[in-house]
């Protein structure tokens, strides 16, 4: 299967060179004679035998039935490799039994990388720097040769140079949106892409509002204000020190801006003064329509500036006000901690809506009939959308939802928790960023493709962009650590406590005795899950049942059919299920294996710690020389020769049936979740919302 000569080469170590390009000038295949043999690796002490195939353009799998040793070993190979010198037959010991295989008191969770790897590694010092990075040849006549690039599907939003969250948006047009931040950064949406701006103030920014997209104002901790001219922000004098909350005008000479202790300030285009607000409980948030008709909410009343002075408005409904917005003096909306919206007519308060959850954080409209809400509630944020008399509920994201702003019905723009911003395109809520770990990655098709995250949430990509995957019930405050998908309608996914099928809008949690971190299944009534403490669960179709088969976690599952299960873990561990038991197989390694994946029943592969890499033939798992020093987390591929692992620190390999190369990721997070169907079509996920795709 691999050339000795391209492997001893290497001295069984790769360089990892900074990411270097992904190049796709692969156009001269490395030739051979038709029939020609070559010597292939086996064991650290013995080689093979391989032919060149018809084509002569690639070589055959590596026939070790017939070993021969080498006349000079490599020394440096020997130092490096530790694999027995015959690799054992499987071993068949029953491990339902209830003496644990090994034991092993350690639990970890799938998206934990190790401790030595949450840095980004620096490349080694002694590893051949010669090494090329992906540059491989093709002929352009293997359809399968894995040549692709990788971008970004959806890039992580840093400000201020990390996750944050996202406090207000303000959207002057459809290519002009801003969002301030609990750092001080402010993005900006060009109509392709988020950009940070420089910002003069390094604390929490609350809220935004602009006259246009070259005349913007922010506010936020300790009296600050900012304004934004066309080029450049700058801090403002607001004359306090409290915090100010919100910020709404009617020109650049007319704005507003509330705050903590009744605190409201009025900007004349000249200078920030004093406004009575007639109480002292902290006001939320700001809405206006004329410079008449100006609205503040605090949480016990709603407040109307009407020209001249500010008043509490009278027999408003008892509630703890946090959001308000107008469309006109005759409809005032206003929101509360307790899941309802109030109208005011002019005349008279009326219920507007009642949702699920516990707060509505934010309103906005492109009309009276056409309203935006966000109801925040214990594990999810959602939407609410009315139109044509009627609310529609849409689950974003299993974090709170901030802000919502937009320019028309169809041109909505929301902001949350965790770097998450979304759009709303008049028909679908399509996800711009979403931060936290991305632990997993797995698809039904092309356009089929669905990414685990934070708090019970999965995306979907439905072929035009990422949105959230429509659940019925909340479900748990728990991480997604891996997904298997059978269908675009037909999912299972596992967290810290749960096993879960979601099927159409139906979704069923099981409890799980630890928490699972990986799911593969060969249908949806055949599903296998395994996790801490060496647990593994069966799904039937309709009930799961778990054993315990060894002490030490079990990190990843893969089988090629219901009799063909394989399993690896902590310290090596390598188990096998033949469809009545699983039995303990010899892996002939002490790492940490994170990752099983296979082309049949007689190649899989499990890599992990190290740069640990193993391959197993139908008969025995057989050590290789280790890619690289890294941890490795996924491993895919078309065949033999085309093989591709991510690991820490953005690092992509990938085998070209010659050698191991190099594959730009553009970034230096840990890269946590591979799935592919295609050459060109390959998915890899990390930390901070990253989704990699190869293309």
């Amino acid at each position: 299967m691999f050339d000795a000569k391209a492997i001893f080469s290497i001295s069984a170590v790769l360089l990892f060179t900074g990411f270097l390009g992904c190049s796709s000038n692969e156009n001269s295949e490395v030739s051979c004679t038709p029939g020609a043999t070559m010597k292939c690796f086996c064991t650290s002490e013995y080689f093979g035998e391989k032919t060149c195939n018809e084509d002569g353009k690639s070589w055959s799998r590596c026939d070790c039935s017939t070993k021969e040793a080498p006349s000079e070993p490599d020394a440096e190979l020997e130092s490096k490799v530790e694999v027995d010198v015959e690799a054992e037959a499987p071993v068949e010991a029953d491990t339902e039994a209830e003496t644990p295989v090994e034991a092993d008191t350690e639990t970890e969770t799938l998206v934990e990388a190790d401790a030595e790897t949450e840095t980004p590694v620096e490349a080694d010092a002694d590893i051949d720097t010669d090494i090329d990075t992906d540059s491989d040849t093709d002929s352009g006549t293997e359809p399968n040769r894995i040549k692709c690039s990788w971008h970004t599907s959806l890039a992580p939003l840093e400000a201020g140079g990390r996750a944050v969250t996202f406090t207000d948006i303000f959207a002057a047009g459809p290519d002009d949106v801003f969002t301030a931040t609990s750092t001080g950064a402010i993005l900006h949406f060009n109509g392709k892409e988020w950009e940070e701006m420089s910002s003069p103030v390094k604390t929490a920014l609350y809220s935004l509002w602009g006259d246009s997209g070259s005349d913007v104002f922010a506010v936020g901790t300790s009296g600050k204000i900012i304004h934004f001219d066309g080029n450049d922000w700058k801090e403002m004098n607001s004359h306090t020190d409290k915090k100010l909350n919100g910020v709404w005008g009617t020109s650049n000479t007319n704005v507003f801006a509330v705050g903590a202790s009744g605190m409201i300030r009025h900007y004349n285009g000249s200078v920030w003064e004093f406004m009575d607000s007639g109480v002292t409980d902290e006001l939320s948030a700001i809405w206006g329509v004329s410079e008449n008709a100006v609205y503040a909410v605090s949480p016990k009343a709603v407040l109307k500036y009407n020209g001249h002075s500010w008043a509490a408005m009278e027999n408003v409904p008892q509630g703890k006000y946090l959001s308000v917005w107008a469309r006109s003096e005759d409809f005032l909306l206003v929101g509360l901690a307790g899941q309802q919206i109030h109208l005011y007519n002019g005349s008279d308060w009326s219920e507007f809506g009642i949702f699920s959850g516990k707060e509505v954080k934010d309103i906005w409209g492109a009309s009276e009939s056409d309203v935006f809400a966000l109801d925040n509630g214990s594990y999810f944020g959602r939407t609410e959308h009315y139109s044509q008399g009627d609310w529609t509920e849409n689950k974003i994201a299993g974090v709170s939802l901030t802000a919502i702003s937009g320019t028309s019905g169809s041109d909505v723009y929301v902001a949350g928790d965790k770097t998450l911003l979304t759009h709303f395109d008049g028909t679908d809520w399509y996800v711009s960023s979403f931060g936290g770990k991305i632990g997993t990655v797995h698809g039904a098709s092309r356009d089929s493709v669905f990414v685990g995250s934070m708090n019970s949430t999965v995306f979907t990509f439905d072929g035009t962009g990422w949105k959230p995957y429509d659940m019925a019930g909340d479900g748990k405050n728990e991480d997604v650590n891996d997904i298997w998908a059978y269908a675009k309608d037909d999912i299972f996914f596992c967290t810290k406590s749960s096993f879960v099928h979601v099927k159409g809008n139906q979704d069923d949690w099981y409890d799980a005795p630890v928490a699972f971190l990986s799911i593969w299944g060969s249908g949806p009534d055949n599903v296998f899950a395994v996790g801490d403490n060496g647990y593994i669960g069966h799904f039937d179709g309709s009930k799961l049942e778990t054993i315990r088969a060894t002490d030490g976690a079990l990190y990843s599952v893969w089988g090629t059919s219901r009799d063909n299960v394989f399993a690896v873990g902590k310290k090596g561990v390598v188990l096998h299920y033949n469809g009545e038991k699983w039995s303990a197989v010899e892996s002939n390694t002490s790492a940490d294996l994170w990752a099983v994946w296979g082309l049949s029943e007689s190649e899989v592969y499990a890599v992990g710690a190290n740069g640990a890499f193993l391959t197993y033939d139908g008969s025995g798992w057989t050590q290789l020389p280790n890619i690289g020093t890294r941890t490795f987390k996924g491993i895919w591929g078309t065949d033999s020769n085309n093989l591709v692992v991510i690991g820490s620190a953005g690092v992509i390999e990938k085998f070209n049936g010659e050698k191991w190369l190099t594959m730009s990721s553009g970034t230096k997070v840990n890269l946590y979740g591979l799935w592919g169907d295609a050459p060109d079509n390959i998915y890899a996920t990390g930390d901070g919302g990253l989704v990699l795709h190869c293309q």
